[in-house]
């Protein structure tokens, strides 16, 4: 079987590269690991710990998240979507933070400190 092309003749590295900064980074970081999950069948999975199990699922999580972001980001630079909301790049900033509060009292500082009201 011959390698298959991709309609703009860039590999995924080139790809990623021409993406920015940020997917290139991605690429870097992540691409063998999930490449090995991937191409590896259960290989890669099989006979591990739970934990372990865990902790790649949240490695993927997380990667998902940071592309979706970077992908949101895009469109709205790309269309120009902040014209009609200034604040919308402050409140994908604290839809990232969220997870990591446990009460009221850090979204409030978080939302203040973005210069975002309640309603926001």
């Amino acid at each position: 079987m011959g390698a298959v092309s991709h309609w703009s003749l860039m590999n995924l590295e080139q790809r990623c590269k021409s993406l920015g900064r940020e997917f290139d980074e991605l690429y870097q970081i992540h691409y063998s690991e999930m490449s090995w999950y991937v191409h590896s069948g259960v290989t890669g999975v099989a006979n591990v710990q739970g934990e372990t199990l865990s902790h790649l699922c949240g490695v993927a999580f997380q990667l998902v998240v940071q592309c979706y972001v970077l992908i949101l980001e895009a469109i709205i630079n790309e269309f120009k979507i902040y014209k009609a909301d200034d604040k919308l790049k402050d409140k994908i900033t604290l839809a990232k933070m969220l997870p990591f509060t446990e009460s009221q009292e850090p979204i409030d500082a978080i939302r203040g400190s973005l210069g975002l009201s309640a309603e926001s």
